[in-house]
């Protein structure tokens, strides 16, 4: 339902953008109830986002956290329009409750962080499981930081709490035009 009202969003958005566009003779006025329009439909595509970012947890128990970080990543595409993949090898198994939310809450503030500041053109999410850990990824495209000024703002402070939490460790790679990565890497369930 969310990705649905957010094409209808970005349809909205797109339609108004096309009026102004090619639409010759607009007096200042319409210009001005165009951009308010367009202005509007953003931030409705954002509330959207954060809504179906917010209530997505409960996918967890329902339909575990392969599908529902597929869906997180495909959500994410839609909204942003910034592609993305997803790749699992994990085992449900493998996880906790308790891990499933840490791995979906750390990806879902990776993603925000993306959206935000990255100016990426593309993101990737991948879980990859061995023998004896498992990791999770969220690679983008983007313009990268300075990891040495950011490393202790809340947002990365919170998912080193989270990583923590289940004995796990955060490592972010980040440059200048370089993109960025954030893994989430801890044992799996076979070793704990």
């Amino acid at each position: 339902m969310h990705e649905e009202l957010a094409q209808l969003a970005a349809v909205v958005k797109l339609d108004v953008d096309w009026i102004s566009k090619n639409t010759p003779g607009l007096t200042a006025a319409a210009k001005d109830r165009i951009d308010h329009v367009v202005a509007v439909s953003e931030l409705l595509i954002k509330k959207i986002q954060r809504i179906s970012f917010s209530v997505s947890p409960n996918m967890l128990d329902y339909f575990g956290l392969k599908d529902t970080l597929e869906w997180l990543c495909h959500d994410f595409s839609v909204i942003n329009e910034i592609p993305g993949t997803f790749q699992s090898n994990h085992h449900e198994d493998s996880l906790s409750h308790e891990m499933k939310i840490d791995f979906f809450r750390i990806c879902q503030e990776s993603l925000s962080n993306v959206l935000a500041h990255a100016e990426a053109s593309r993101v990737s999410i991948n879980i990859n499981e061995t023998s004896d850990t498992l990791e999770l990824c969220i690679v983008d495209d983007g313009k990268g930081f300075d990891v040495t000024h950011k490393k202790n703002t809340s947002g990365f402070a919170g998912m080193r709490g989270r990583a923590a939490s289940i004995n796990g460790e955060l490592h972010v790679e980040s440059s200048i035009g370089k993109g960025t990565k954030i893994c989430l890497t801890t044992l799996s369930m076979s070793q704990v």
